[in-house]
């Protein structure tokens, strides 16, 4: 399926608090959509209580939520970032979208691109729900459309530096079923990521399957990617912006030819398992 694009732009967001209350405000346009796009001084501004906002986010991280209760906070996250009206006449960010996907055809996808701010990029867009014909069924949810597909592009607050790689990257692959946990299916695992890396010009991939300390070591210095696929575990602590996390004491389960064997990767540590882990950036994981 070929992808169009419709982005938009969240910009100019503030908090205010009232007595005991607590609102939010930003302004949100269409920066390029198969419909048109919105000048400057279109953009709409939209104002919502972040209490009750925050109290249903709080709610869906403990997965307390009703179905209703999704449809609900969907419809909240639809009003903000597609606005159904818009000032002075002018053609609302909700009407773009339904006159983009008229525009592609059915046979199309549209790429629903979201250029927020940082402190609202941990807000869970992808539960935005527009009432669809007949009302009140899952297909409102933006995510669940197959011709919809819903990306993030979080404005950074510096310029992003060049890559200090040259020449081929090299791609160390690590997989692990450790003894006494769940088995995975690891040989799907490895067929996946060599169809999607097979053949791609400027990468050098190492594999590793069952991968131990001693033998995954010495691949990786000089590694600029490192991909694993086994089990894993960290304390979930809670970060400093709401619906934010962060992971300490962090491990990797190895295979060990007795016991699982844990990859300690925890800031305090100081062996040498630690100084190796932290050399190489990690770029993604099954566990």
């Amino acid at each position: 399926m070929q992808y169009k694009d419709m982005t938009l732009e969240v910009s100019e967001f503030n908090t205010r608090v009232e007595i005991s209350q607590r609102f939010g405000s930003f302004r949100v346009r269409v920066l390029e959509s198969p419909a048109g796009e919105m000048a400057p001084d279109e953009a709409v501004q939209v104002d919502w209580d972040d209490k009750t906002l925050q109290s249903a986010l709080t709610s869906l991280d403990g997965r307390s939520l009703e179905v209703s209760g999704l449809m609900d906070l969907g419809r909240t996250l639809a009003a903000l970032l597609l606005p159904p009206v818009a000032p002075h006449g002018a053609r609302p960010v909700r009407e773009f979208l339904k006159l983009s996907l008229t525009a592609i055809g059915p046979d199309a996808g549209l790429r629903l691109r979201l250029r927020v701010p940082r402190d609202l990029a941990v807000i869970p867009w992808e539960y935005a729900y527009i009432e669809q014909e007949g009302g009140g069924g899952m297909d409102g949810f933006l995510a669940l459309d197959p011709q919809i597909a819903i990306v993030r592009h979080e404005v950074l607050p510096a310029a992003r530096g060049e890559t200090s790689l040259t020449g081929d990257v090299k791609v160390v692959a690590a997989f692990a079923s450790a003894e006494g946990l769940q088995e995975l299916n690891l040989d799907h695992e490895m067929k996946l990521l060599s169809e999607a890396l097979g053949g791609v010009e400027g990468l050098d991939v190492q594999r590793c399957e069952d991968a131990t300390l001693s033998t995954l070591q010495p691949l990786l210095p000089g590694a600029g990617v490192f991909h694993f696929a086994g089990h894993g575990d960290f304390t979930r602590k809670m970060g400093a912006r709401p619906g934010t996390y962060t992971g300490t004491d962090r491990s990797l389960s190895l295979t060990s030819a007795s016991a699982p064997s844990r990859w300690a990767s925890t800031c305090g540590d100081t062996g040498s398992d630690w100084l190796c882990w932290r050399a190489v950036p990690p770029a993604g994981a099954t566990v």
